[in-house]
């Protein structure tokens, strides 16, 4: 009869850690899909900001050349025509200066898959918590569902305690 009761304990510890491999498997890419998701949408900010960016330097061509062209009017002629120019230059350089700024703004926002981050951080710590379970589980010569076996039996023999000592402490009410 131990040998049905051993052959169903292995194959129950094959499942187990046949349902961990898979689960860490599973979470792992769960991880790399919640990073995806992450990069995807700062990508996207990062690329909103970049073409503000180029507009601007777009701009500021524009503005470059209007301006020449003012100041070579305003210098030949010395006619109000030049006045035009000048100040259809200067809006496009404002514009500019403040699609630049908009622009580094949005991408100084850019930074990174803090949730996918955040979530390897938590599969490292819960990791190494199972490396110190098997190294536990080792050093008491038992399997790691055993030693979480024995721990829990323990927890219930201290539960039943604490509730013994309790009832102890409390008078009965019972007639």
């Amino acid at each position: 009869m131990s040998t049905n009761g051993r052959g169903s304990s292995e194959q129950s510890l094959g499942e187990l850690v046949s349902g961990m491999t898979s689960n860490v498997s599973a979470l792992v890419r769960l991880e790399v899909e919640l990073a995806k998701s992450e990069l995807q949408a700062q990508l996207k900010q990062g690329a909103a900001g970049g073409g503000m960016a180029v507009v601007a330097a777009a701009l500021s061509a524009l503005a470059v050349i209007l301006l020449s062209v003012a100041a070579a009017f305003g210098i030949a002629t010395w006619l109000p025509v030049w006045a035009g120019f000048l100040i259809v230059g200067g809006v496009y350089l404002i514009i500019a200066v403040i699609l630049l700024l908009v622009g580094i703004r949005r991408m100084k926002r850019v930074k990174g898959p803090l949730r996918a981050q955040a979530s390897v951080e938590e599969t490292k710590t819960m990791l190494a918590a199972r490396a110190v379970q098997r190294a536990d589980a080792k050093a008491a010569d038992l399997s790691v569902p055993e030693l979480l076996e024995q721990r829990a039996e323990q927890e219930r023999i201290q539960a039943a305690q604490a509730a013994a000592r309790e009832a102890a402490r409390t008078p009965s009410t019972a007639g």
